[in-house]
């Protein structure tokens, strides 16, 4: 970009970087995790039109899925990776998978496993239960 150039006709990255290269940053992965999962507690807990500026952000109302117990599964497990995949863009190639407690057969639990972008690809999973008084534990 032309230093010469007007201020208001560069963008603000523009600005910031003035023709320099920046170099990737690398998280600490210890940081980053524990980011990512209260980022993902705070989504999974606010319900969809909760947010004025957002209405998509959060997750449905499950209170029918809680009744009907284990057969909402898939339907919850595509919910959770659509507010992933809108709203913690650190995780790319998500899996979210309904995952069975054989101790606790009307449990709704689910496995999520993703790769973190820009970390060299790392691997990272949270294991995610809704409780059947609404609330969301996400947990590594």
């Amino acid at each position: 970009m032309d230093p010469a150039m007007p201020l208001y006709a560069r963008t603000l990255f523009e600005r910031l970087e003035d023709g320099r290269t920046v170099p990737p940053v690398r998280m600490d992965p210890v940081q980053l995790s524990a980011s990512i999962l209260a980022n993902l507690s705070a989504v999974f807990n606010a319900r969809q039109g909760s947010c004025m500026t957002r209405p998509d952000y959060g997750l449905p109302d499950f209170n029918d899925a809680l009744i009907k117990g284990p057969e909402s599964m898939p339907v919850i497990a595509r919910a959770i990776k659509a507010q992933i995949d809108r709203f913690e863009p650190r995780l790319v190639q998500v899996l979210v998978r309904p995952d069975h407690d054989p101790h606790n057969p009307l449990s709704l639990r689910f496995q999520i496993s993703a790769r973190l972008r820009g970390q060299d690809g790392e691997r990272i999973g949270f294991e995610t239960t809704l409780s059947d008084d609404g609330f969301v534990r996400v947990k590594r």
